[in-house]
C-alpha cells in the first residue's frame, strides 16, 4: 500500500482508490493528450477546474498543467459566487500566501486563478457532476467541456461491470481498488451502464440521469481512449502560466515547497488530508508531492476510523 503516490478514500461510500506514481503518470499523459490532440488545446489555454480533491482531480490538474495549460480553479466552498474573482477566494489566497511569507500586492496569487482577468474566456472546463445546472453554482461555459461524476470506480449500480470481476486476486488487499492500466479499459465510462446483451438501447427513464449532462463529454471515457499515450513535449513549459492569474510555473512550485516546508511536509511523508478542510490543490496536491511526499485523501472522514486508518496506511502527518 505505501508505494501508492495517491490514495483516495470516501467513507460515505466504501470506497477505497490508490494509485501508483506509474499509474497517475499514466492518466496525466492520457488527459494532457486528449487536451493536445483531440482538444486541439496549446500552452497558454485556458482550464477551469470545478473539482472538489480527488484523485481523478489530480490527474485532471496535472495533465493540464503537463500540457502548458493556465488553471483556474474553484472549489465548492466559493460556488454561487460570480466568476473566479470570489471575495472567499481571494481571502482564502491572501491567507496562504500569507502561510507562505509572500507579500500581498506583489502582483500574484497562489494559484487558483482569482484575479481581475480571471473572467476572461476558457478553453475547457472540468466540472464536478452536481454542480451542472446547480443553483448553487454559476458554471462557467467553454468550448470543451467535461463532466466528471466522481463515483467509486466501478461502483455496484444495476448492469455495470462488477470490479472485483476485473481485478486480478492475491496481490492486494481485499477491497482494494488499484487495477492496471489496461485494466481500466473494461470499465464502463463513469456514469454510464453496460447495455443488455441482446443490443437493445433503450434505457429506463432513470438511467438517463446518469448520462452526461447536455453540451458535456465524460471524462473518465474520454481521457481512457488515450490510455498508453507517451508524456507530452510542449516547449517553453516550465516558463510559461500555470494559473490564469500570471502565476509562473516557477512561483507556483516555489510557494507550494514554502506551504510544504511551514506544514513540516518532508520527503517520504505520507500525508493524511481531510478534504473537507481543505479544498486548495495547492495544499492538499502540490504541497505534498513538491516535498517528495504521498497523498491520503479522505472524503466524508469518519474520525472513528482515523487513529486505524493511519496506522493502516502508514502516516506520518496529518493536515
Amino acid at each position: 500500500m505505501t508505494n501508492e503516490l495517491v490514495t483516495y478514500y470516501d467513507d460515505a461510500t466504501g470506497e477505497r482508490f490508490g494509485l501508483t506514481a506509474p499509474e497517475l503518470g499514466t492518466w496525466v499523459a492520457a488527459t494532457a493528450d486528449l487536451l493536445i490532440n483531440e482538444c486541439g488545446l496549446r500552452r497558454g489555454s485556458r482550464a477551469g477546474v470545478l473539482l472538489p480533491p480527488h484523485w481523478q482531480t489530480a490527474a485532471v490538474l496535472l495533465g493540464a498543467w503537463a500540457a502548458g495549460i493556465e488553471v483556474s480553479f474553484r472549489g465548492w466552498a466559493t460556488a454561487g459566487l460570480s466568476g473566479f474573482s470570489a471575495e472567499a477566494g481571494i481571502a482564502a489566497e491572501a491567507g496562504i500566501a500569507a502561510e507562505a511569507g509572500i507579500a500581498a500586492g506583489g502582483g500574484h496569487s497562489t494559484g487558483s486563478g482569482h484575479a481581475p482577468d480571471a473572467g476572461a474566456a476558457l478553453d475547457v472546463t472540468f466540472v464536478e457532476r452536481r454542480r451542472v445546472g446547480s443553483w448553487l453554482d454559476e458554471v462557467p461555459a467553454a468550448p470543451h467541456q467535461f463532466v466528471l461524476g466522481l463515483a467509486p470506480v466501478g461502483a455496484a449500480r444495476e448492469g455495470d461491470v462488477s470490479f472485483a470481476s476485473e481485478r486480478h486476486h492475491g496481490s492486494r488487499a481485499e477491497g482494494h481498488r488499484d487495477l492496471p492500466p489496461d485494466g481500466y479499459h473494461h470499465l464502463p465510462p463513469d456514469g454510464y451502464r453496460i447495455l443488455p446483451p441482446d443490443g437493445h438501447r433503450d434505457l429506463p427513464p432513470d438511467g438517463h440521469r446518469h448520462l452526461p449532462p447536455e453540451g458535456y463529454r465524460d471524462f473518465l471515457a474520454a481521457a481512457r481512449a488515450h490510455l498508453g499515450a507517451p508524456p507530452p513535449v510542449v516547449s517553453g513549459v516550465a516558463q510559461g502560466m500555470a494559473t490564469v492569474d500570471g502565476t509562473t510555473f516557477g512561483e507556483y512550485g516555489a510557494v507550494a515547497a514554502e506551504v510544504a516546508r511551514s506544514r513540516g511536509i518532508t520527503a517520504g511523508d505520507r500525508v493524511l488530508i481531510d478534504t473537507s478542510s481543505v479544498e486548495e490543490p495547492l495544499i492538499w496536491l502540490m504541497a505534498p508531492l513538491t516535498a517528495g511526499a504521498s497523498i491520503v485523501l479522505c472524503a466524508n472522514l469518519d474520525h472513528s476510523r482515523l487513529d486505524q486508518r493511519i496506522l493502516a496506511e502508514r502516516v506520518t502527518r496529518v493536515l
